[in-house]
């Protein structure tokens, strides 16, 4: 494995589906899919069984294996068959990658909705050898719980992405934490890159991280590199509407910490950097992540272009406070005007008419990000998502020219 190369990671959202809708296709018919190295398909999900142990299973089986694609919807332009195993989503990857051999398809287990479980998976060795077993036979030997389903997916992912969020602490209400979660989670680790060694030593084990330092503490990264090609770093979600007060959830840099700048001290740099100097990273191993869609605020107050002002969730066309990339930037020019913050390196739009703010990453951004990457020598950089990019691939054009100019 060549590890002077650098990746573009992009992720692949299992419920994409639901929304625009979003289909495998789509990443063809945007030109994208020539311009990633790796797509990692959201998410595997630990689950217990009904033995109460806990295993890997997808978030939706018949968006992932089941659903039968028409003409329309598929990458190739042909209809499923009534009679053949494999479908959906994991038959559209299969069919991508046959048209684009460079790519490689990790699977993402957990993430913010599906870490509750995964305390009780890296327990104990027993529990870790069933979680890790479970994962490697759906997703690496590919074998599906349908008749006729063993192998059926074999092939189509070439290693597994462990997104605990958050071990020890934090995470979404519900999940499950232990006090020996950071050990346990080591433990996992190693456990997944012997049994994925003896497979394929090719096969890829990754993890993404938060970006805040009290969440990075519970982790014992300086050991963990030693079983992961690389960290893929959330260097986003700094502020949300979750927060009372608008501010930056992507930028680049810092800004000291005051009455001001709300949320500013946390940035992608400093992230790096925390990664490297307190936890001991190497820079080959980090990629750092850009945001594909934005926040937003209902603002209470015009000053300062709703930058730092008080407010609630602006409404958003999926879920309030949250819209793509892919909606923000047609509003420029219209009731909306697009700023930039020299001081951090983060683009932001306000409406006055409608006292709407949106913070977000856009070309520029995402081209300073990637120079950030090629400057400092990292592995790469990753976004979250894919179905936040136009119709054009823009974004993921801008990142893929800068990385392959070098």
């Amino acid at each position: 494995m060549d590890e002077n190369k650098k990746e573009i990671v992009a992720y692949f959202p299992e419920w994409g589906v639901e929304h625009q809708p979003y289909y495998i296709k789509h990443i063809e018919e945007a030109g994208s899919a020539d311009k990633f190295t790796i797509m990692n398909y959201a998410f595997g999900v630990p689950t217990p069984d009904s033995a109460g142990k806990v295993v890997v299973q997808p978030m939706n089986s018949y968006y992932a294996y089941e659903q039968l694609y028409t003409a329309e919807m598929s990458v190739d332009g042909i209809t499923d068959d009534t009679s053949q195993v494999l479908r959906g989503q994991f038959n559209q990857v299969k069919k991508l990658k046959s048209r684009h051999p460079q790519l490689r398809v990790v699977v993402s287990l957990g993430g913010w909705l599906g870490s509750v479980y995964f305390s009780d998976a890296a327990l104990t060795n027993e529990s870790r050898e069933i979680f890790v077993k479970s994962a490697i036979d759906l997703f690496i030997k590919g074998h599906l719980p349908l008749p006729d389903g063993k192998c059926a997916a074999a092939g189509i992912f070439d290693g597994i992405d462990i997104d605990w969020e958050f071990p020890v602490s934090d995470g979404p209400p519900g999940i499950k934490h232990n006090e020996n979660d950071k050990e346990n989670l080591t433990e996992l680790f190693k456990l997944f890159r012997k049994r994925l060694d003896e497979i394929n030593p090719e096969l890829l084990l990754t993890a993404a991280v938060p970006a805040r330092e009290h969440q990075l503490d519970n982790f014992n990264l300086r050991e963990d590199q030693k079983y992961l090609d690389w960290i893929l770093l959330m260097s986003y979600d700094f502020v949300g509407s979750w927060d009372v007060q608008s501010g930056h959830h992507a930028n680049l840099y810092s800004a000291k910490k005051d009455s001001t700048y709300f949320g500013a001290e946390s940035s992608m740099d400093s992230a790096v950097k925390l990664l490297k100097e307190k936890y001991g990273v190497v820079a080959n191993k980090i990629i750092p992540g850009v945001a594909f869609y934005g926040r937003g605020w209902k603002i209470a107050s015009a000053a300062n272009n709703g930058l730092f002002e008080l407010g609630t969730a602006a409404p958003g066309i999926y879920e309030d406070g949250f819209d793509y990339y892919r909606d923000l930037y047609p509003l420029i020019g219209k009731d909306y005007k697009a700023y930039w913050d020299d001081k951090v390196n983060a683009p932001y739009l306000f409406s006055k008419q409608d006292s709407i703010f949106w913070t977000y990453d856009n070309v520029r951004s995402i081209k300073l990000k990637t120079n950030y990457v090629l400057d400092n020598d990292l592995r790469g950089i990753m976004f979250w998502e894919i179905t936040g990019d136009d119709e054009k691939g823009t974004l993921v054009d801008t990142i893929h020219k800068i990385i392959n100019s070098n």
